[in-house]
């Protein structure tokens, strides 16, 4: 399901390229043809299969280390890892939605994951809610974090 979706977003994408390449590529536009930004697509789309596995595979595994963190009962990596998947892929349907379809994904896929693993961890919901939320806050924060300091180190001129 998820595969699927993702190759219809995808295809929502490539016909926006298609129409106006400067749109979502900017100033890299002039430089491809269209038969170029095709060939790219398409490749990105075989590659779609993979990357939901390892994103899957290590998303879970993220998730499983928080909840070990959070005094998880001892549930093996495999019962996260299906939570994650059971919780991730009808979630995946709002990505059909053309424009604001990642954000109600996004949303749908953080609820249904805080069922899944309040469920099969047998934990409460403050402890759910917390180890799901927790590792998107993190990596926000890394991600502000770091671009705080870029911006930092370009308003000192380190970068000559």
């Amino acid at each position: 399901v998820s595969t699927l979706t993702s190759w219809v977003a995808m295809g929502y994408q490539l016909a926006v390229v298609v129409m106006n390449p400067e749109a979502m590529l900017g100033p890299l536009a002039k430089n491809l043809s269209t038969t170029s930004i095709i060939g790219v697509q398409i490749i990105s789309m075989a590659l779609v299969p993979i990357l939901i596995a390892a994103t899957a595979f290590c998303a879970a595994g993220i998730l499983h280390l928080v909840f070990m963190l959070l005094g998880n009962n001892g549930q093996s990596f495999e019962v996260t890892f299906r939570s994650y998947c059971y919780a991730v892929a009808p979630a995946s349907v709002f990505r059909l939605i053309p424009i604001c379809g990642d954000v109600f994904f996004f949303v749908t896929a953080l609820v249904l994951l805080i069922f899944a693993l309040r469920e099969t961890l047998r934990v409460d919901g403050v402890r759910a809610t917390i180890g799901v939320v927790l590792p998107a806050l993190l990596c926000c924060g890394f991600f502000w974090a770091g671009a705080v300091l870029a911006a930092g180190a370009l308003a000192q001129g380190v970068p000559k």
